[in-house]
């Protein structure tokens, strides 16, 4: 149901936005569920090292 109300809005915005926000926003909305299942961050970590820690 409120797809079809805010249908309209979308359908005119897509264009001038494009599909690259909706899916900023999906991927921000589940980033910590896919983190928690796919451990990324540790992934990361192991490739490229921890980019927080001071290295002198």
């Amino acid at each position: 149901m409120l797809y079809l109300l805010f249908a309209p809005w979308t359908l005119f915005l897509v264009p001038f936005i494009g599909l690259w926000f909706i899916l900023l926003v999906c991927e921000l909305i589940l980033y910590r569920q896919l983190d928690s299942a796919f451990q990324i961050e540790q992934q990361f970590i192991q490739l490229e090292g921890d980019p927080w820690r001071e290295t002198t």
